[in-house]
Formats: structure tokens, C-alpha cells, sequence
């Protein structure tokens, strides 16, 4: 007799507890099914027809809206979601000029881009149609601006190089260890770099190459080897100074056998 009232109020107890948790089980769903409802909406009907209204930019060189448009592929009135800001940074980047380049959607119509310039490491000169083409290229050997423009840079001048003036051309792969070290000498001593007129390049054969650096204020050229060394070039202005005090007129210092050469003008 006891078991049967005990088992009578064990099963009602159960009974009553379900019946909190089934409530709480429906409305979860409830809230689940207008989740999925309220974004089957977005998806089929607003999503669709949200574009892309606006277009932020911010350069630091001058581009027109229509050619950074064209660029980056973009064409009027883009679907917000289905535009890549990847792929368009890709395509920005691809541009010479362009040395980086940010792309980001602000919901729920505006993209922005930032666009920021090769920074140009030294100029030279190419040949095109019978002249001479100034060009600037940039640390990683490319030309990103041909013609009279470049003449807005105070910068160094690379001669003893062929090539046609084709902007996004590279220079070639051998001349790495050199634009690495212009670029060191430009960020770790940049008074010295500034004392560059110019830089010819001697190819002694298909891989090797000499380097003859022409400082500014002396008529002296001071040939390096491959090595474009900060302390060489500074101990060979220091040189030049106290030959300069003696009443000597110096045509050459020579680097090349690890000892210090230098050569008078004749007369």
C-alpha cells in the first residue's frame, strides 16, 4: 500500500516539473523560427538590393574617381555583400604606383580606400623612341612614374642601365643586394645618402657588377666594388677633404683591393 502512494507522488512530481521546462522548449523555438524568418527576409529581399552607395578615398598621390574605379574593377552601384575587398585590394596594388592599398565596407553602403605611393628610392634614365626618359623607381626595383614628373624628387641617379621606360617595369632580379643597400643607407644614414649625385653600374659580366658612386660637391668618382657601404663612402668623403686641404685635385679613389687608391687629374 505504501510503495503505491509512494509511486503516485513521485510521478506527479514529475509531472508538475515537466511542464516549466516544456514552456521554456517552446519558446526558445518560437524565438529561433522568427530569428530564421527574420533573416530568410534579409536575405531574399533587402540583401539583394543593398549597393553600394558611396566611395571614400584617400590618396596620397592624385587619382581620379573614374581611373580608381576602373583600376580596382568596381562599377557603379556595387551589391554591398558581394563585393571583395581582397580582390580589390589585389587589383589596386597591382597598379605601379599603387605601394599598398586598404579596402574596407562600412555597412551599409560605403567602402573606403586608402591608398598610399611607392616611395621612390632613385631615378634613371630609360630609352624610348631615339631619347632619353627619366624614370623613379622604388626600393623594390620598381618604376612606378616615367616622364617629367619625376623631376620633383630630389633623389640620387642610377646610370649604366638599359631599358625601356614601361611603367610597373622591375629591374633585374641581380640588382637586389644593391637596392637593399641604398635602402639601408637611406633609413641609417640618410645625410650620407643625400651626398649621392650619382651611381653608375659596371656589369663585368652576366651576374657581377661594379658600382662607381659620384658624390655631390666633388669631381671625384669613387669606385666601391658590389658593395655600397655606408663607413666606405663616409671614410672616402673624409679623404677627399684632406686632399682637398693639401691643394689635390683627385680624379678617382678605388675601394676594390681593401686599400684605399686614389688617383690624380692629369695637369
Amino acid at each position: 500500500m505504501s510503495e503505491v502512494l509512494l509511486l503516485g507522488v513521485d510521478s506527479e512530481k514529475k509531472h508538475r516539473s515537466s511542464r516549466p521546462w516544456t514552456r521554456l522548449t517552446w519558446i526558445a523555438l518560437g524565438a529561433l523560427a522568427v530569428v530564421a524568418v527574420i533573416e530568410l527576409v534579409f536575405q531574399l529581399l533587402i540583401a539583394p538590393n543593398m549597393r553600394i552607395e558611396h566611395v571614400a578615398v584617400q590618396s596620397d598621390f592624385p587619382i581620379s574617381d573614374e581611373q580608381l574605379l576602373a583600376i580596382a574593377g568596381i562599377e557603379r552601384k556595387e551589391y554591398y555583400f558581394s563585393v571583395q575587398s581582397d580582390a580589390i585590394e589585389a587589383s589596386l596594388e597591382s597598379y605601379p604606383v599603387v605601394g599598398e592599398a586598404e579596402v574596407r565596407k562600412v555597412f551599409p553602403d560605403t567602402l573606403e580606400i586608402v591608398l598610399r605611393q611607392r616611395k621612390p628610392l632613385a631615378l634613371a634614365f630609360g630609352s624610348g623612341e631615339g631619347r632619353m626618359v627619366p624614370v623613379a623607381f622604388d626600393a623594390e626595383g620598381v618604376i612606378f612614374q616615367v616622364g617629367r614628373s619625376v623631376g620633383q624628387w630630389d633623389l640620387p641617379v642610377v646610370s649604366g642601365l638599359r631599358f625601356k621606360p614601361v611603367l610597373g617595369l622591375e629591374l633585374p632580379p641581380r640588382l637586389e643586394p644593391f637596392l637593399e643597400q641604398m635602402q639601408l643607407l637611406r633609413e641609417n644614414a640618410p645625410e650620407l645618402y643625400d651626398l649621392i649625385s650619382e651611381i653608375k653600374i659596371y656589369s663585368t659580366n652576366e651576374v657581377d657588377y661594379e658600382l662607381v658612386l659620384y658624390p655631390l660637391g666633388y669631381n671625384t668618382r669613387i669606385t666601391l666594388g658590389e658593395n655600397l657601404d655606408g663607413r666606405s663612402f663616409k671614410y672616402a668623403l673624409m679623404i677627399l677633404e684632406v686632399l682637398r686641404d693639401q691643394g689635390l685635385d683627385v680624379a678617382e679613389l678605388d675601394f676594390r683591393s681593401g686599400d684605399v687608391v686614389y688617383r690624380l687629374k692629369e695637369g
